[in-house]
């Protein structure tokens, strides 16, 4: 499979594929990359120069074999995993073949190199580009209800830790509704990565739009690091439908990752490290003449390099680091939202892309811009000046309008809801409460119901006479 992120960062791993099951999850293609990819439309993973590891899960038995000379087969399954298991078969493609890791109910399903019990055996494992870049991808199925409390477990798409937090290098999994450990928003089927120890983001997949979570569906899912950490948007995160239309991956968001990953060294060997009075620059620097260079541990900061007739000199020390707030990061369209630059340096123009096809060069410090279509924006406010040019990022979710109540009553000892201002076919929940003070977010779930013809609503329930006074809302899933 081959739909791929934008070239953002060094190719690492590749599943072929993966699947969540009702009963369990699959794979059937996993990658690992250590250098830049292109887009390219549905087709087999195939391995380049960057690829460093690429399991296409197509066997019949053990081993799983990477695809990469060298590379590292998986020969150790252990709690009902399955070689074998249906993949995905459709008018462009067909991967025959997919890993089975059995019922959800089922705990230390597991694929790896070696182990004993339930425990892998160290080895040795290449997990990032030698600049610290990688992608993560794997081709997977959500055959469970993803609006429903599954397991109280995450779902690990891949773990490279030998089964302990302290030889943990980074988890990559999804987090069920219900299931707390990971954080966000426990109403939602949530993507989580930890580097280290510490969880990096929590990202929720969509619930609307073309890119919806759905059951018996088959998703792209991708984490992208360019290998340059603690710097804006340098951590994204894609999910996409498996559509033979699609050639580009879907970004849901973007972070900073502050850190590399364990064990990782991106100093290349032509970087450097100049002391100015207590301050460090350091990098990978060509044609550096005539150019500015970062300072290391001094965000936004940079020389100017230059030459005199005997030596290098570091002259003209400036900052200039993009970054802004928003007065608003999710809401229902339309969605106004006032931006406010709060970059450091001096700054000469700022040019806004909101994500949605309209940008914007400006001096003025504020703006407002309005959001009228659904989905997640990736905002960029890009500053220059004269000492070179910075960019910071952050995402805003525009969703659909909310239902309307328009009315409620009881016939024949049921509950009868009605309303409008939905969209015809949409899922919508129907949740209640005898505290109003109560928030939303902790309000009882009743029911999962669909739109009717016109995006009207009607939901019929029973009523409990005994019951005390109850309150109810409709929200989007």
């Amino acid at each position: 499979m081959s739909i791929r992120p934008p070239n953002h960062s060094r190719r690492t791993f590749g599943f072929s594929a993966l699947r969540f099951l009702a009963s369990g999850f699959c794979i059937f293609a996993l990658t690992l990359l250590g250098a830049g990819v292109a887009s390219a439309a549905i087709q087999s993973y195939t391995a380049d120069t960057a690829t460093l590891h690429l399991w296409h899960f197509d066997e019949t038995s053990a081993p799983c074999v990477d695809s990469i000379a060298g590379g590292t087969n998986l020969a150790f399954l252990i709690g009902g995993v399955n070689v074998g298991s249906a993949g995905l078969s459709n008018n462009a493609v067909n991967f025959k073949k997919a890993l089975n890791f059995g019922p959800l109910t089922t705990s230390n399903a597991i694929a790896m190199p070696a182990g004993s019990g339930n425990v892998g055996t160290a080895s040795p494992f290449t997990y990032a580009g030698t600049d610290g870049a990688f992608t993560f991808e794997a081709l997977l199925q959500i055959n469970f209800n993803p609006t429903n409390f599954v397991r109280a477990q995450p779902c690990q798409v891949l773990n490279c830790d030998v089964n302990g937090t302290g030889t943990r290098v980074f988890q990559f999994r999804l987090l069920p509704v219900g299931y707390a450990g990971g954080g966000g928003d426990t109403n939602f089927v949530r993507i989580e990565f930890i580097n280290g120890t510490a969880t990096a983001a929590v990202v929720p997949i969509p619930t609307n739009g073309p890119d919806v979570i759905a059951s018996n569906q088959w998703y792209h899912l991708a984490l992208t690091f360019n290998g340059v950490a603690n710097t804006a948007s340098n951590l994204l995160f894609y999910w996409t439908l498996l559509d033979t239309n699609r050639a580009t991956a879907n970004l849901i968001y973007a972070t900073n990752l502050a850190s590399d990953l364990p064990g990782v060294s991106s100093a290349a060997n032509n970087s450097f490290t100049i002391l100015t009075d207590g301050a460090g620059m350091s990098g990978t620097f060509t044609n550096i003449l005539n150019n500015r260079v970062p300072v290391a541990n001094y965000a936004g900061g940079s020389f100017l390099v230059v030459t005199t007739a005997t030596s290098v000199v570091l002259t003209n020390f400036q900052v200039l680091l993009a970054s802004f707030t928003a007065s608003a990061t999710n809401g229902a369209s339309p969605l106004s939202v006032n931006f406010t630059d709060t970059s450091v340096g001096s700054i000469t123009n700022r040019s806004w892309n909101f994500g949605d096809g309209f940008t914007t060069n400006t001096t003025a410090t504020s703006l407002t811009h309005t959001f009228t279509s659904t989905g997640t924006n990736l905002v960029t406010l890009s500053v220059s000046g004269a000492s070179g040019t910075n960019a910071a990022s952050l995402a805003v979710v525009v969703l659909g309008q909310p239902p309307v109540i328009g009315g409620i009553q009881i016939s024949g000892g049921d509950l009868i809801i009605t309303g409008t201002n939905g969209t015809a076919g949409q899922d919508y929940l129907v949740l209640a409460t005898t505290n109003l003070a109560l928030a939303a977010t902790n309000w009882t779930m009743l029911a999962t119901n669909q739109f009717g013809p016109g995006g009207r609503v009607n939901f019929t329930n029973p009523l409990d006479p005994n019951s005390p006074q109850t309150f109810y809302r409709l929200r989007l899933p």
